[in-house]
């Protein structure tokens, strides 16, 4: 893999700086209250185009899709990367795929991709630690989906046991328990957003809980906070507790600390029972996806299909292309750019005063919260007192230094 930076996205070059709209581009938003349209074919006086639509519903894609491209130069919140180009994979779009039940099911009147499926869990379930022989996950929507299969799973073994979590985990946990009526009770976390394992152990002891299910971040929303892993297992163990299931939200980090020297416990060789990962984030993919992941000798039989019927069959092609295109050592060198660009916006950011700084392996820069106006133009999402950014792939210190220059003039 080239290790310089590339503005390519699907749709060509990244807007240039001198490209951009005024800042009136920023306030632009959806009217939730508007009237949408829906009418079947309406026509405009302006004609027909020639694709069938409309030179006026035409002009609204085109308005939309510049929209968008606008945005994106500014996107330093967005956890997700921008530089990718899965061109070979164009021509499927063409064909009416879809993924059934299950990557290893035998379904010949479908057209789909299950065998791409099956070798991207292999490859992902491999770094994340799973014997080949005792694989089994499939390609998701997300890592929203991944955390309600893998919750799933949970409860299917422990129906009547209380789901534990750090008030940091992501809302897609909270929102898997009221649809599964689990019980779920939340654990306090430390300021940079580890789970507080005192608190876990009160709580816990308090409850003298049969077979607890335990959600550990594996990189917080906010914080990037990895939890100790190690830490929660001795918690169950000096508790006396028989059986219990860990689930990992691996979202973004997932994809990050296979690649690197020292990743902290992370994966199901360091006592996990299931995972999920939004492998969209790392690799770059024009819509969500991601895998769960388990051990097959965990899962009672009847019980690992998936959640959705029907499944994306590109999304299996656009994580094999990456990881047949990069390789591991591409994958390394990805990271290493991010690591390098994430280290010099808290360098700069620090010069300026507002305490940045960034979790071991973590690629959210972590900073003293600005003023709203700065926030929304670069969306930088806030908590309280702090903000953050993604030092993805396709961010560049010139992006940094644009944002510093605004930071600067607030002064």
């Amino acid at each position: 893999m080239n290790e310089q930076h590339s503005n390519a996205t699907p749709f060509g070059p990244l807007p240039t700086w001198s490209d951009q709209l005024d800042p009136s581009v920023w306030t632009l938003a959806d009217d939730p209250e508007s009237e949408p349209d829906v009418a079947f074919g309406s026509k405009s006086p302006e004609g027909d185009s020639a694709d069938g639509l409309t030179d006026h519903h035409a002009l609204r894609l085109d308005d939309h899709f510049e929209w968008l491209s606008r945005r994106l130069p500014n996107l330093l919140g967005l956890a997700a990367s921008a530089d990718f180009d899965h061109g070979e994979i164009h021509r499927f779009e063409s064909l009416p795929m879809a993924n059934g039940d299950d990557p290893w099911g035998k379904i010949d009147s479908r057209l789909d991709t299950h065998e791409f499926d099956r070798e991207v869990i292999a490859w992902l379930g491999e770094l994340a630690g799973l014997p080949r022989g005792d694989q089994w996950g499939y390609v998701t929507s997300g890592g929203s989906e991944g955390n309600f299969r893998g919750l799933l799973l949970a409860r299917q073994r422990f129906p009547e046991s209380t789901v534990f979590y750090s008030d940091r985990t992501h809302r897609s946990v909270r929102h898997a328990l009221e649809c599964l009526r689990m019980q779920g009770l939340p654990i306090k976390s430390h300021a940079d957003g580890r789970i507080n394992l005192d608190h876990l152990y009160g709580t816990l002891g308090a409850r003298s809980e049969y077979a607890p299910i335990i959600v550990a971040n594996i990189g917080t929303t906010v914080h990037g906070a990895i939890d100790d892993l190690p830490g929660i297992l001795r918690t169950l163990r000096e508790l006396e507790v028989d059986q219990w299931y860990v689930h990992a939200d691996a979202a973004l980090a997932g994809m990050v600390l296979p690649m690197v020297d020292s990743p902290q416990p992370w994966n199901f060789e360091a006592g996990v029972d299931s995972l999920s990962i939004a492998v969209h984030k790392l690799i770059g993919t024009p819509q969500p996806c991601g895998v769960v992941l388990a051990r097959r000798s965990g899962i009672e039989p009847g019980k690992g299909s998936t959640l959705l019927g029907s499944r994306s069959a590109l999304a299996p092609l656009w994580i094999w292309r990456s990881m047949k295109a990069l390789g591991r050592e591409g994958f390394q060198r990805r990271i290493a750019k991010c690591f390098e660009t994430a280290d010099y916006a808290i360098d700069q950011l620090n010069e300026l005063g507002l305490r940045a700084w960034r979790h071991r392996n973590s690629l959210t820069v972590v900073f003293d919260r600005p003023c709203d106006e700065i926030a929304r133009r670069w969306h930088l999402p806030v908590d309280e007192k702090v903000a953050h950014l993604m030092a993805m792939p396709h961010v560049t210190r010139s992006q940094i230094d644009r944002l510093l220059q605004d930071l600067l003039m607030e002064g």
